[in-house]
C-alpha cells in the first residue's frame, strides 16, 4: 500500500497516512493494449523492454497489470517459463553435438550433487595480534608506536 505524507497544523512533522489502492476496472483498450502485450512478450520471449516498446507502453504499466491482474500474472509467468525450457533445449543440443562448454556449465549448474562445482578456498587467517580485548587507548599507543 501507498502512503501519503500530512502535515498537521500542531507539530509540522509528516504523519503517514494508507492509501488504499482500489483496482481500475478493466477497459476496452487496456484489454486490447494487454493482449497485444502478451503477444509481443511470446514475440520476445518475455523480454519486457522490448515488448513494451513494441506496444507503446511504459514498463510501469506491464508491472502494474502484473502486480494487480492475476490472469495477466499468469500468462506472462507462463510465456517466462516457455523461454527457459527453450533455452534449456537449446543448451541440451549444444551437449548432444559436442560442445564442451555447454557440457561444463550444465555440469556445474545440475550435477552439484556429484562435485562438479567449482569452489574456492578463503583463509580469513591473519598473522596479526587479537586486539580485540584492549581499550580504544591502548589500540591507538600500539598503532602510534609502529607495533604490528
Amino acid at each position: 500500500m501507498a502512503t501519503n505524507k500530512k502535515t498537521t497544523s500542531t507539530n509540522k512533522k509528516p504523519v503517514k497516512q494508507k492509501v488504499k489502492r482500489v483496482a481500475k476496472k478493466p477497459t476496452k483498450s487496456n484489454t486490447i493494449k494487454k493482449r497485444a502485450m502478451i503477444e509481443a512478450l511470446i514475440a520476445s520471449l518475455g523480454i519486457i523492454s522490448t515488448a513494451c516498446s513494441s506496444v507503446g507502453i511504459n514498463r510501469s504499466t506491464h508491472y502494474d497489470w502484473y502486480n494487480n491482474d492475476p490472469d495477466y500474472a499468469e500468462q506472462v509467468n507462463d510465456i517466462a517459463e516457455h523461454a527457459h525450457d527453450m533455452v534449456e533445449s537449446q543448451l541440451h543440443d549444444q551437449i548432444r553435438d559436442g560442445n564442451t562448454t555447454a557440457t561444463i556449465f550444465y555440469m556445474k549448474c545440475k550435477m552439484r550433487s556429484r562435485g562438479y562445482v567449482e569452489r574456492q578456498d578463503v583463509n580469513l587467517q591473519t598473522n596479526r595480534p587479537d586486539l580485540s580485548a584492549l581499550t580504544t587507548d591502548e589500540i591507538r599507543e600500539h598503532l602510534k608506536n609502529g607495533k604490528k
